[in-house]
């Protein structure tokens, strides 16, 4: 167990650790290794080696690169921080310190920053000291991934905080391949100086239009093509911006009729199906450097009522149909979605089934919101 574990955990760490430009500060990744008689050379020796792994332009930055970093750090995960660093969590209210605590007393891999976690108009400095408090929980060197659900439109978390950006869709009309990176990496640079590590964005969903609730405008449009190309110039985008990006909601949500903030709905067609429609805007992704794919709760023609997050056949099928080796991350486990009477079991099957990341779950410090607001309570 603790071997799945550690590699769950080496390969979410290198994923977030390359596309973030490194670890957090020399300081607190030396703290408690080194003894006072050789801390003077070998602290100047690592803090000299971090320096050179530092990428002036994020756009450079390689998950490659920092494998052996990512590897020390993991190396020193107890079974329990092991565990906790496959998690973002999620709380309730504005408290600046509920988040801190639980990422030091749950050893979380990070958090999600929701609208409902700030105020009615939040400022820039409001959000900066929020993730500064978060960034500075833990100790070891390891990062700690602030995410957020900024996609622009309808979607947008941080409200007067950030900048405001039209949904992909409104970016895709432009027909400008140049436009939507150049966007999309403004967005990018903003989200990074907010302090966040994670945008789960672009939508890399194909829609129906007026018939897909749960989409809808945050989609690239309703070809396939199209929406492969606005997808990769986003994530290039994101990318050159300096935060880690995630293709949602595979194998895709934009079709289907129900939304699963509310209920699990399910494809006609299974992944092998989609390969040459749905899928292309994922295999776009992948080629153009994403780091992490978000797996969404669809049920299948062959599992209609258990959501993709919680089927180990639609992990595969990612893996394999993409070729992809990067991070899987979950949709938000405390949509209605997936059963919320498990008590932890549904991040345990989501974990077992083949993610990396399990996002959202509901717990004791997370009291489940109403979800009457669309778009409200998950990516």
């Amino acid at each position: 167990m603790r071997s799945r574990l550690s590699l769950l955990a080496l390969t979410t760490t290198l994923a977030l650790v390359g596309c973030s430009g490194g670890a957090s500060t020399p300081e607190s990744s030396t703290a408690g290794q080194k003894s006072s008689a050789d801390s003077g050379s070998e602290t100047q020796a690592q803090s000299e080696a971090q320096t050179e792994s530092s990428l002036d332009d994020p756009a450079d930055a390689d998950p490659a690169d920092f494998k052996e970093e990512a590897a020390d750090i993991v190396a020193g995960f107890s079974d329990e921080e092991l565990a906790g660093s496959l998690i973002i969590g999620t709380w309730d209210g504005t408290d600046t310190q509920t988040p801190v605590d639980m990422v030091q007393q749950n050893h979380l891999g990070g958090v999600i920053v929701m609208g409902y976690n700030l105020s009615e108009n939040p400022t820039k400095d409001q959000v900066t000291e929020l993730t500064g408090q978060i960034s500075g929980a833990r100790t070891k060197g390891q990062p700690v991934s602030i995410g957020v659900d900024q996609e622009g439109g309808p979607v947008s978390r941080l409200s007067s905080a950030a900048l405001p950006f039209p949904p992909l869709m409104g970016l895709a009309a432009t027909d400008d391949s140049d436009l939507i990176t150049d966007a999309t990496t403004v967005q990018g640079k903003n989200l990074t100086d907010l302090g966040f590590t994670i945008d789960f964005a672009p939508d890399s969903d194909v829609t129906v239009g007026p018939k897909d609730k749960a989409i809808n405008v945050r989609s690239g449009g309703t070809d396939h093509e199209d929406v492969a190309e606005v997808v990769a110039d986003a994530v290039e985008g994101y990318r050159s911006g300096g935060v880690s990006s995630s293709a949602k909601h595979f194998p895709g949500h934009g079709r289907l009729g129900v939304d699963s903030h509310e209920s699990v709905p399910v494809s006609e067609k299974s992944i092998e199906e989609m390969e040459d429609s749905d899928l292309l805007p994922f295999q776009s992704a992948v080629k153009a450097g994403v780091p992490m794919v978000m797996m969404g709760h669809i049920g299948l023609p062959d599992a209609k009522t258990t959501p993709a997050t919680l089927n180990k056949k639609a992990y595969s099928a990612l893996r394999e149909t993409l070729d992809y080796d990067g991070v899987i991350t979950t949709d938000a486990l405390n949509m209605k979605a997936v059963p919320q009477n498990l008590n932890g079991g549904e991040t345990v099957k989501a974990l077992a089934a083949g993610a990396d990341i399990a996002l959202m779950p509901r717990t004791p410090l997370r009291r489940r919101r109403p979800s009457s607001r669309r778009w409200g309570t998950g990516p």
